[in-house]
C-alpha cells in the first residue's frame, strides 16, 4: 500500500514516465536486434526445443551451466521459449522491461533512505542510461544481472517497510522470497549476509537486538538450501575455497578498471582487458574519493552511510572476481548491481553539501543534466554494437584484435557461412594466441565437422579428450559424427559418457535418449 500511494504521487508519476521514456529512447533499437551468438547461441537457440518444453522447468534447478547455477535466468528463457520460440524480440523487449523495474525499485528504495530528492531524481536517470550498464540490457544474457537487482531492491524495499511502516509478516515473508530467488538467479545474492546487518542499522527504525538473529538465521537457512541445490547440480563439483581466494587476490586490480568505468565509462569495451594506471583510472579514484574523504568533516551517522555505499561496491563486486572463469577479460554489466553503494556515496555527499550550500543547486542540475545526455548518446551507440551477430564480432575484432576468444568466434562465424578457408585461419590464430585452450582446438574440430571433412573432426575431439576425457562439448559432438558416419554403437558408447558425467543435463538426456532408442 505504502508503494502505492507512493506510485500515485503526482511527480512520482511524471518522474517515471520521464524514466521510461528516456530508457525507451536508449534502448528501443535493441528491440530489433538478432542473437550475438556470445552465450545466447548455447543458452538459447542450441537448446530452444528444450526450452519450450515447460515440463522441463523444475529440471533447470537440477542442472548447471558450465561453473554456474543460475535456474532462474534459465527458467526466464524458458518461458519466452514457450511463447515465442527463438524470435529473438520477445527475449530483447523483456531485458529493456526488466531493466525499466529495475531502475524504478532503485528509485523508490532511495526515497525510503532520506536523501535530497533532487539528488535522487538525477541519479536514477543516470543509472538508467550509464554506458556500463548496456550489456547488461542489449545482451540478451546480460538479464541475470537486472534480475538480480530486481531482487535485491525489492527486498530492501520490503524489509524497510516491515521496520518502519509496520511489522506486518507478509512483508518480511516478501523480503526472504526476494532473496530466495535472488540467490537462485546469480551466486552474488550470498552477499546479503553481509549488507542486510549493515543496512538494518543504518536505515531502519524499531531494530532491536532479537530482528538481527531472526533476519540473520533467515538469510542463513535460505543459504543453506541455495547452496545444498547448487552442489547437487554440479555433482559436488564446483570452485574450491582455495581457488576463490586465489582469484579474488590475482583480479583485485581490475577493481580499478572498474571504479574506472562507473566514473568515466569512456573506454567501455565488449571484451576489456585489464588496464595500466594511467590518467582516466587516476581521475575516477580522486572522483570517487572526494565523497570518501568528506566523511572527515561529516556528523558519524552521515559518514556511516557513504561507508556503508562503499562496503555495498566492495561486497557485490567480490564474487565477480571469486568465480571468475576468464580472468585475461571481464564485462562491464557486472558493474550494474554494484554500483549502487557509488550511488549511495555520491547521494549522502551531495545531500549533505546541498544542504549546506543551498546555491550549488542550479550547478548541480547543469552538469547532470549534460552527463545525462552524454551517457544516454553513449549508450545509444554502444548497444548498437548488439544488433547481430556480424555486428558483433566486427566491432569486438576492432577493439580487441589480439583476445584469441574473438579470433575463435570469428572462426566460428565464417565456418557458418561456409568460408572454411577464412575460419581455419581464424581457429589457427586464436590457438597461437591461446595454446592451452583445448576450446579452441574443439571449435577446429567444429569447422572440420561442417566442412564435412569427419574423420579428421573426430582426430580433433579424439586428441581433446585424452587430454581431458570429460570434455562434454568432445564427448557430445563426436557421437554425433560416430551416429552421422552411421556407427550408431560407438554413438552410444560417447553419449554414455556423456551422459555419466552430466547426468541432470536436460539436453544431454534428450539426446541419450534419443541415440538409444535408434539402436534398439
Amino acid at each position: 500500500m505504502k508503494i502505492l500511494n507512493f506510485l500515485k504521487n503526482h511527480k512520482t508519476f511524471i518522474f517515471i514516465s520521464v524514466l521510461i521514456l528516456l530508457i525507451a529512447v536508449v534502448y528501443g533499437q535493441s528491440l530489433i536486434f538478432d542473437y550475438t551468438y556470445f552465450d545466447d547461441n548455447e543458452l538459447i537457440l542450441e537448446k530452444v526445443d528444450v526450452l519450450k518444453n515447460y515440463k522441463n522447468i523444475p529440471g533447470y534447478f537440477l542442472e548447471s551451466y558450465e561453473a554456474f547455477y543460475r535456474p532462474l535466468l534459465t527458467t526466464s528463457f524458458a518461458i519466452e521459449s514457450f511463447i515465442s520460440g527463438a524470435n529473438p524480440f520477445l527475449y530483447h523487449l523483456t531485458n529493456v522491461i526488466l531493466h525499466i523495474i529495475s531502475a524504478i525499485l532503485m528509485f523508490i528504495l532511495l526515497n525510503r533512505l532520506n536523501f535530497n530528492k533532487t539528488v535522487v531524481y538525477f541519479f536514477t536517470l543516470l543509472f538508467a542510461v550509464h554506458p556500463a550498464f548496456v550489456q547488461a540490457v542489449a545482451w540478451i544474457p546480460g538479464r541475470n544481472d537486472t534480475l538480480i537487482a530486481i531482487f535485491t531492491f525489492a527486498s530492501f524495499i520490503f524489509l524497510h517497510d516491515y521496520f518502519d511502516y509496520g511489522k506486518r509478516n507478509i512483508k518480511i515473508v516478501l523480503f526472504f522470497v526476494m532473496c530466495l530467488l535472488g540467490l537462485f538467479t546469480k551466486e552474488t545474492m550470498v552477499v546479503m549476509i553481509v549488507i542486510v546487518p549493515a543496512f538494518m542499522f543504518l536505515f531502519c527504525r524499531n531494530v532491536i537486538r532479537r530482528d538481527y538473529f531472526v533476519i540473520m538465521a533467515g538469510l542463513l537457512i535460505l543459504s543453506g538450501i541455495y547452496f545444498t541445490a547448487r552442489f547437487y547440480a554440479l555433482s559436488g563439483l564446483g570452485v574450491s575455497a582455495h581457488a576463490i581466494l586465489i582469484n579474488i587476490k590475482n583480479s583485485l586490480p581490475l577493481f580499478l578498471s572498474y571504479i574506472e568505468f562507473a566514473i568515466i565509462p569512456a573506454r567501455i569495451c565488449l571484451f576489456n582487458v585489464e588496464m595500466p594506471v594511467d590518467f582516466l583510472i587516476l581521475a575516477s579514484l580522486i572522483i570517487v574519493l572526494i565523497p570518501l574523504s568528506s566523511t572527515l568533516f561529516f556528523k558519524r551517522e552521515r559518514k556511516n552511510i557513504i561507508i556503508f555505499g562503499a562496503l555495498w561496491f566492495i561486497i557485490f563486486m567480490l564474487p565477480t572476481f571469486a568465480y571468475s572463469v576468464k580472468l585475461n577479460y571481464y564485462y562491464s554489466h557486472r558493474l550494474y548491481l554494484a554500483s549502487f553503494g557509488i550511488i549511495i556515496m555520491f547521494l549522502e555527499f551531495f545531500t549533505v553539501l546541498l544542504q549546506k550550500y543551498e546555491f550549488l543547486k542550479k550547478y548541480f542540475v547543469i552538469l547532470f543534466s549534460v552527463l545525462i545526455c552524454i551517457f544516454s548518446i553513449s549508450s545509444y551507440w554502444q548497444s548498437k554494437k548488439f544488433t547481430n551477430r556480424l555486428y558483433f564480432l566486427s566491432n569486438a575484432l576492432i577493439e580487441s584484435p589480439n583476445i584469441a576468444d574473438i579470433r575463435s568466434r570469428v572462426a566460428l562465424y565464417y565456418a557458418d557461412k561456409g568460408m572454411f578457408e577464412e575460419a581455419k585461419k581464424e581457429i589457427f590464430r586464436a590457438l597461437e594466441l591461446a595454446p592451452d585452450k583445448l576450446i579452441y582446438y574443439e571449435n577446429l574440430g567444429c569447422i572440420y565437422a561442417l566442412e564435412k571433412d569427419y574423420e579428421r573432426a573426430k582426430e580433433v575431439f579424439e586428441t581433446v579428450l585424452q587430454k581431458n576425457p570429460n570434455r562434454k562439448i568432445s564427448l557430445y559432438t563426436l557421437s554425433q559424427l560416430y551416429y552421422i558416419s552411421g556407427n550408431k554403437k560407438e554413438a552410444l558408447d560417447f553419449a554414455e559418457r556423456l551422459i555419466n558425467l552430466y547426468p541432470k543435463n536436460i539436453r544431454y538426456k534428450t539426446y541419450y535418449d534419443k541415440v538409444k532408442e535408434n539402436i534398439e
